[in-house]
Parts: structure tokens; sequence; C-alpha cells
């Protein structure tokens, strides 16, 4: 018998063979006659921010009892990386385990990124890292449980009710809040590099926490002393080829209302709308000195900043929609025509392994 302690949740355990997790290579097989080691992460964030183990070991065993022995019915999801299992601690709380692919250094990069970049941070916009499991080569990572799915998922899900407009933007700003602490308030800074509806997770108030590290990226305040521009190209493309044209005619006319989700009708706020539209054309812009910080993306949502503010006064509305189109039209010959013809669900997932949707990503490098 073996215990340990999340929290104030004290967990006693009977030892008993389990089933090993569902294995991600081709033998689909493994000998756990050896334990699992789960290292604690420090918690350094407010006591209600997330919940840690206690320093020292779980084994592969007591993994194994909070996922009812890695259980089909527990299963939240697979993909690329592996396969998430949803876990329940004896004191009611409840985690979400990944396990990584194994045999790939990307797999391996990806853990130990979000195993130094997640357990230094803590904020209300970003899902927690509870701990995590090595074996040899295996991998895995204990979350939080976040249990109302991805953005993805409630956008773009089959039968899935739509999303009102106060929704959305609640959404829109407490990812932009997140992102700004990653960009802006921790030391080093963060970038992410993979933001996407499907790497969005949602509570039940549809509060929302960006998750999936596994391309973030640590910079230093020397290295980014003139720019917070991250240059290098990660994770999935967010233009999608069919939104360019309506984008530069919205940037052109001022009307938005081509790029609003149709299912909405006229069920939303212009102002907002068109503050929402004008952020997103800002972050996406392919020249980096007319990007805004994400502090002043939050303070666009929450209204106190107009879209228009976002690029300069110094810069003029049909100097913008000129920069616009010729650094588009750069764009897109950098790319190449055999990339500009993919489109459709390329494979990527979500934190819990859910497939996006072929409206949230043109291409991946993943």
């Amino acid at each position: 018998m073996k215990c340990f302690q999340s929290g104030d949740c004290v967990i006693t355990v009977q030892t008993k063979t389990f089933p090993p997790p569902p294995a991600t290579s081709s033998t689909r097989s493994r000998s756990i006659n050896s334990p699992w080691t789960l290292n604690a992460l420090p918690h350094q964030g407010p006591p209600d921010a997330a919940f840690s183990f206690s320093s020292g070991t779980c084994t592969y065993d007591e993994l194994a009892v909070a996922t009812n022995g890695f259980s089909d019915a527990n299963l939240l999801g697979e993909g690329g990386f592996g396969y998430v299992h949803k876990g329940f601690l004896p004191c009611g709380k409840e985690i979400a385990v990944k396990q990584l692919k194994e045999g790939s250094n990307q797999g391996e990069r990806e853990f130990q990124a979000e195993v130094e970049i997640i357990s230094r941070v803590h904020h209300k916009h970003l899902v927690s890292l509870v701990g995590y499991c090595i074996h040899g080569s295996a991998r895995l990572l204990v979350y939080e449980f976040v249990p109302n799915n991805t953005l993805e998922f409630h956008l773009h899900g089959t039968g899935q009710p739509v999303l009102e407009w106060e929704t959305r933007l609640k959404i829109a700003i407490g990812s932009a809040k997140g992102l700004a602490y990653l960009h802006e308030d921790c030391h080093p800074r963060i970038i992410h590099r993979d933001i996407k509806a499907s790497n969005i997770l949602l509570d039940h108030n549809f509060e929302a926490k960006v998750s999936d590290f596994g391309l973030a990226k640590s910079i230093s305040d020397a290295s980014t002393s003139s720019t917070h521009i991250s240059t290098r190209v990660m994770g999935t493309f967010g233009l999608v080829a069919w939104a360019r044209p309506l984008l530069t005619q919205a940037l052109e006319d001022g009307n938005f209302e081509a790029l609003i989700d149709p299912r909405l009708g006229f069920r939303y706020n212009s102002s907002e709308m068109a503050s929402m539209a004008g952020c997103a054309a800002a972050c996406v812009h392919p020249s980096s000195w007319i990007r805004p910080r994400m502090s002043q993306i939050v303070h666009a949502l929450e209204g106190g900043m107009s879209a228009q503010d976002l690029y300069g006064s110094s810069v003029s509305s049909s100097s913008r929609t000129y920069h616009y189109k010729e650094n588009m039209k750069n764009f897109n010959m950098a790319r190449g025509s055999a990339q500009d013809g993919i489109s459709g669900n390329t494979g990527t997932t979500s934190e819990y392994g859910l497939n996006p949707s072929s409206s949230s990503s043109e291409a991946s490098s993943r």
C-alpha cells in the first residue's frame, strides 16, 4: 500500500496490477515491472490556481487507479501525440493524463517544453500542469481537467448550439489575457507558436484556458531587446485561403459583416464585432511592425482602444490597406503555390486529441 498527497487530498492505493496505457508505438504493449515516477511540479501561484502532487513518487499503478486502468471509457481523445485519459483522484479532483508518442525526437522536445514552461506559469487563462511521469522512453503529462471541451468543438462540432456573441467575446478576451501574460509578464517571456481554436480549452463558464505548449519557446529579454516577434513559423497556419480576400475587402471599406459566422444572424454588437475583426487582422498581419502587443489586444477587446489605434495613428487607412495587400502577396509567394493549395483537415490535434475542422487550419508543420 502506498500513500501520496495532492493538495488537501491524501491518496491511499492498494497496489495491484493494471494493463499499461495504450502504446503509441507499433507494438502497443509494454512491460510494467518497474514503477512509473510522477515528478511533482512546484506550486508557485495563488492557492486556487492549481493543485499539485507532493514531492515523492507515484507508481504507474496509482495513475492506473485514477484513470480506471486507462480504460476506453476514460479516453478523452487521441491524435498524433498519443492518448489522453480522464482521471479521478480519491478526493474528487479531476485530471487529464496525456501519454506522448514514443520514439519521436519531436515528442521528446515537446514534452520537455511543456514541463519546463507550464511548470513555472500559473494564470487563470492557462491550463495547469499537475505533474509528469517518465519511464524509459515513455512520457506522460498530468494536467488539470478542463471539462467543457475546446473552442474548436463548440464552433464546428456537429450538432452543437451556436455560441452567442457575448460568449465568443468572453473567450477571445480570456485567450488574449493568457497570451499577454506569456508574452509580457513572464521572465523569460514565452511565445506559444501554435494558437488555434483546438488549443483553447473551456470550463463550464466558458472561461478560456490556453493549452498545448509543445511548440512554445522561451525568449530572454536580451534576445528581444528591440522586438517582440518570433519569426520562425511553427504549428498550424492560421490564415485560411477563403478568408484572405474577405479580410482585405473589409479593411478597405470598413464593412466586416462578411467575416461573421452566418449562424449568428444579426445577434451581435456591431462595434464589438468590428473591434474583434480589426484585432484579428492586426494579429496576423504579415508586417511585424504593424502587429500589436497582446496587452493592446486585450485593451481593444474590452473597449478601451479602437481597432484603428492598434495600427498606430501615424499609419493612414489607405497605407495600412496597401501594405496589407503587398505583404500578403509576398507572404503567399514565399509559401509557394503548393502550400497555397492545401486545405482541409491536416491531422493536427488539440490538447485533448480532438481533430480540428477544415476551417481552423490550412497547413501543418507538425
